[in-house]
């Protein structure tokens, strides 16, 4: 599982844009701790358990 909704968490903010210098943007991940809110709605799995996968 890779979706934390699967956890009941809400997860914003998970990549960043990176200018590129030949133009356009790269894509770069951020870690998820930062940017979620657990127990936003009923999950099928414990955070916990969701994490250790």
């Amino acid at each position: 599982m890779h979706n934390p909704r699967y956890a009941g968490a809400f997860v914003y903010g998970r990549t960043r844009g990176r200018p590129r210098a030949g133009g356009g943007v790269s894509q770069i991940k951020v870690d998820m701790a930062r940017f979620v809110i657990p127990d936003m709605h009923p999950g099928y799995i414990a955070w916990e358990c969701f994490r250790a996968n």
